[in-house]
């Protein structure tokens, strides 16, 4: 009998160049070569066999894909994902004019003075971070914090809140709040002292900051007194009902007599924000 004389491959053989593993194409050439020497008979008992090695590729995904679309199906009976509030830590790089993530400066009055009346962020022991520029007195390690945690740092010189060009601030945004839900932010003020201050400026402690909670609609102030709080955390925690989606929070600091140059901070950690209802 004349050798079985084989055509182009037909749809099937396609299909399984596409889905075989590299194991079967082996196979198949192998096999494919002992065609051009045996019967149709064998040749069809061949493809019989490649068929059974092509399920056999499909069959070994399948567990695979099974459990992939049975998280999605989990995944969409939980409701979706839900954004949890965001408070913005002070945690970052430091450095005069350098902020964490999602805090910068800001302009309480035009023309702003940066160069008179920096912001940034600072170490517990040093200004801006610089170990040349020490504090008189360094913040006290807080238990659960890395020594390497930083603060955001605002000057003062002004004895008033009056907006008189005298003082800065920091801000940052509150994020993902539920209109009407209540929330509990929690976080550290202080004050430190700073020998390479600005003449005819003397060096002071800062009396008391101020924290303004803001939205489209209007604005709530906070006070904290640091009256003998000198280089001394003061918790805080401040509750609230959310009156939109995002809050604005602005902190700053006045001293207690004119003349005087103070530094002031705020510290917030992770999860500094709850929802309490």
């Amino acid at each position: 009998m004349p050798p079985a004389h084989f055509g182009p491959p037909d749809p099937f053989t396609r299909t399984f160049f596409v889905i075989s593993t590299k194991k079967c194409l082996t196979k198949k050439v192998k096999k494919m070569n002992l065609l051009q020497k045996f019967p149709v008979s064998l040749g069809f008992a061949c493809l019989l066999m490649l068929s059974s090695c092509s399920e056999e590729t499909i069959n070994a995904t399948s567990p695979l894909n099974e459990s992939k679309n049975s998280s999605l199906r989990e995944g969409q009976q939980g409701g979706g994902i839900e954004v949890l509030p965001s408070f913005p830590t002070t945690n970052g790089p430091t450095g005069n004019n350098v902020y964490a993530t999602r805090w910068q400066r800001d302009i309480l009055t035009s023309p702003d003075n940066p160069q008179l009346l920096p912001t940034g962020s600072s170490s517990f022991t040093n200004l801006w971070g610089d170990s040349n520029f020490s504090w008189i007195k360094p913040l006290p390690a807080i238990p659960g914090v890395a020594s390497s945690a930083s603060i955001a740092t605002v000057t003062t010189t002004s004895n008033t809140w009056s907006p008189n060009g005298k003082r800065s601030a920091v801000k940052t945004k509150l994020q993902y709040l539920k209109p009407g839900k209540k929330y509990a932010i929690t976080f550290r003020v202080a004050t430190t002292k700073f020998d390479g201050h600005l003449l005819p400026f003397v060096p002071a402690y800062s009396k008391t900051v101020y924290l303004v909670r803001s939205y489209s609609t209007g604005a709530v102030a906070e006070y904290i007194d640091l009256t003998g709080k000198q280089a001394a955390w003061v918790d805080k925690t401040i509750t609230f009902v959310a009156e939109e989606a995002e809050m604005t929070l602005s902190f700053s600091a006045i001293n207690a007599n004119a003349g005087e140059y103070s530094y002031a901070h705020i510290f917030v950690d992770k999860n500094a924000i709850q929802e309490v209802n």
